[in-house]
């Protein structure tokens, strides 16, 4: 997956588990820090 692809995924997941209608910039940092590759 890329970046984008996570970004794409917890978006989704900020949606249904959340109700997040839209991913502020703030969490999208915190989801990019915590990407690593395996």
């Amino acid at each position: 997956d890329t970046e984008e692809d996570v970004l794409r995924q917890a978006s989704a997941h900020a949606r249904s588990a959340h109700q997040i209608a839209e991913m502020p910039p703030e969490l999208a940092a915190k989801v990019r820090a915590a990407i690593h590759t395996v």
